[in-house]
Order: structure tokens, then sequence, then C-alpha cells
């Protein structure tokens, strides 16, 4: 049945999605069609998310941030893995944060982390309070 009410004749290929075993009856199996693009690209990253935001630490303590990117409003956020990106800090006397993204408070100040999305050039900002 096509969404137009009409119907047509299809042959589908491969293995019958059916209740007993592998053999289609009437009213025993259905299947389901997706259609593609060959050449269609993924929506890109318009921009990451990096969290939480702000950092209030105490020194000592430590943070690990966590990133997601978002493809535009029609389009569910992804996840972005912390080896994706790089993480630096603008003031390593109060606020150091490691390959893993993970933040550690040093001394009393405030500090800026920038996150930056290795493969788009993206980037965000997590402002970071050591108390």
């Amino acid at each position: 049945m096509n969404s137009d009410g009409t119907t047509s004749e299809t042959t589908m290929v491969g293995t019958a999605l059916a209740t007993d075993g592998t053999t289609c009856l009437d009213g025993m199996s259905y299947g389901r069609v997706k259609e593609f693009v060959e050449d269609d690209v993924a929506p890109q990253l318009i921009e990451i998310i990096a969290s939480p935001s702000p950092i209030e630490l105490e020194v000592g303590d430590t943070q690990a941030i966590t990133v997601i990117g978002s493809r535009g409003i029609m389009f569910t956020e992804v996840g972005v893995l912390n080896s994706e990106c790089t993480f630096d800090t603008d003031d390593a006397g109060v606020a150091t944060v490691g390959a893993d993204g993970v933040v550690e408070g040093v001394g009393a100040g405030e500090a800026v982390i920038t996150v930056t999305h290795i493969e788009s050039g993206l980037t965000d900002q997590i402002d970071v309070e050591v108390e």
C-alpha cells in the first residue's frame, strides 16, 4: 500500500519478517522500507555545548566536563567524546584541565576553560571559580 492509498507491486530482497519461521503467508509478515539518497551527508555540528557551566571548586577538587553537539533545532543533540576535543585554561594557577576534560582547582580565583571540537573547530567556554 502506498502513502496515497493506492497499491503497487513490490519485490523485496532478503529474509521476510514473519511470525512463524521465515515463511510468509497472508497476514503473517510486515516489512519496513527506508528510502535514502546514497550521497546524502549527515547534518554537521553547528555548535558544541560544554557543561557544567559555571564550575565552582575548592582547591584540590575536580570536575569532569561533558560536551554535546548541536546540529540545529530540527535534530537531536549528539554526544561528543572528550577525546574529540581539546581543553585549555587561561590561568593554570587557578585551574588546570587535562586532555580528558577533568578540571582541577589549583588556587583561589577565576579561570576560563576553552573547549574546542577538533574536527569542526567549534568552541565553547566554561567559567571556573576556585575558592
